[in-house]
């Protein structure tokens, strides 16, 4: 599944925007788009997560 969100880095922070949601991690060792990529699919799930406990786990 492909999601579309945007990222920043920031200092050592990689910082994800998707719809009204925003989380942040610091990269470390790992290249930033990697862990941004992490994060937007991490955000996406639990946007999901939260539709399906909406309607009841009906799709």
């Amino acid at each position: 599944m492909k999601y579309t969100g945007m990222f920043r880095v920031i200092g050592g922070s990689v910082i994800v925007y998707y719809k009204d949601e925003i989380k942040f991690a610091s990269h470390g060792m790992n290249l930033p788009d990697v862990v941004a990529r992490w994060l937007l699919t991490d955000v996406c799930r639990k946007l999901q997560r939260k539709g399906r406990k909406a309607t009841g786990g009906q799709t």
